[in-house]
């Protein structure tokens, strides 16, 4: 086995190069500081074939052509602690002429231990500074790095490292919370352009087509002629009821809180401030919904959650690749309820009840990916898959 010293400017980038040059055969055993660059210490088969072809995006690690599957033969206590103390030995920075650090590297080259193949113990450490750093470069809140971070205890492995994060999000997160039709009336809010006049129309036509009950939309807001033409498009196509209502005290006029109707009314979080408390006022059973994209900004996430005690959240933007940092973020630090979703820009598309499930898939597949490790855990993961709300 040979040793060799990998520079590269982040160690995430670091380790995609080892993987991509070397694949499984590589075991990193040290990150260095050099110069302002990231310097890897691996050690490596000096036959191993290089990776040929384009990575896929849902395997663990790049597989060589070829590579065995057998799993590593043990290693003695005795040679795990020669290469602990070898390791711990060499310096966190270093310049590239000093003896000190090629007479270590000599001496981990003559080790025994390279003669078997395989990681040590020693070596796991790295999955859980690969998972802080890939944390650090997230676009999430300090909160939510912290909580994260909290749920991983000395990983021996990927595998091990995934699996605390899956059990901590599954058994911390606050659960999903079914949009009750038997209320009369609904408040569906959020910012401009996020989707919530498409999650208003697809509520109530699903209301109506799935659950035989009549709905109707109440578009509310001093601003509403300037889409009433496309808002009486969607209500035609999707045969459902639109009204327009300019002030909140107008509500009185078009909602009959006796008959059958399941009014769902479309309102801009800017006018929630003043509308929210008076509808509450006068609809105590009424059921308020935060509107966001799964890539919402987490700045104005983090102000349309603290605006009011929601009774669920809502997201657009299910089918976006990106990890839904915003639902994350949501779930951790203020604890609104998942409930249901849109997988699909077109109103045809029915809506989706989402579950905390879902959403610690989708970050486990990301850190699945990002991740290297000496197992391959989860070759092969399955597309997130969200249950039909009906």
């Amino acid at each position: 086995m040979k040793i060799e010293l990998i520079k590269s400017n982040t160690l995430t980038n670091g380790i995609r190069d080892i993987n991509a040059r070397f694949g499984p055969s590589a075991y990193i055993l040290r990150n260095i500081e050099s110069h302002g660059e990231t310097v890897l210490v691996i050690a490596h088969e000096e036959n191993a074939e290089f990776f040929v072809g384009e990575p896929n995006p849902k395997t663990a690690l790049l597989k060589m052509k070829g590579s065995s599957t057998d799993k590593a033969p043990t290693v003695t206590n005795e040679e795990i602690e020669l290469l602990k103390s070898t390791i711990k030995s060499l310096p966190k920075s270093f310049d590239d002429t000093n003896d000190i650090v090629k007479d270590e590297l000599q001496i981990l080259t003559e080790s025994s231990l390279f003669n078997k193949k395989g990681p040590s113990n020693s070596m796991m450490g790295l999955v859980e500074e690969q998972f802080l750093e890939l944390l650090d470069e997230t676009p999430t809140s300090k909160q939510l790095k912290t909580r994260l971070s909290n749920y991983v205890k000395n990983p021996k492995s990927k595998n091990e490292l995934l699996s605390q994060i899956e059990f901590g999000v599954n058994n911390d997160f606050p659960g999903t919370k079914d949009v009750k039709i038997e209320k009369k009336v609904h408040i569906i809010a959020g910012g401009y352009g996020v989707g919530k006049t498409s999650m208003a129309f697809k509520m109530a036509s699903q209301i109506r087509n799935v659950h035989k009950q009549p709905a109707s939309v109440i578009s509310l807001g001093v601003n509403i002629d300037d889409n009433r033409a496309e808002l009486d498009i969607i209500s035609t196509r999707l045969n459902v009821p639109n009204y327009f209502v300019k002030d909140v005290r107008g509500l009185e006029k078009v909602i009959d809180i006796n008959g059958d109707n399941v009014y769902i009314i479309d309102i801009d979080t800017a006018s929630a401030t003043e509308a929210i408390p008076f509808i509450r006022g006068q609809y105590r059973e009424a059921q308020f919904h935060l509107v966001t994209p799964t890539d919402s900004c987490i700045s104005s996430l983090r102000t349309n959650c603290e605006l009011y005690k929601w009774d669920s959240i809502m997201f657009t933007r299910l089918d976006s690749p990106l990890v839904p940092w915003a639902a994350i973020e949501a779930l951790s630090e203020y604890r609104i309820p998942l409930s249901i979703g849109s997988t699909s820009s077109s109103l045809t598309t029915d809506l989706v009840r989402v579950s905390k499930e879902n959403i610690s898939r989708r970050l486990i597949e990301f850190l699945n990916f990002n991740i290297s490790g000496p197992d391959n855990m989860r070759d092969s993961l399955e597309v997130t898959r969200i249950n039909a709300l009906h």
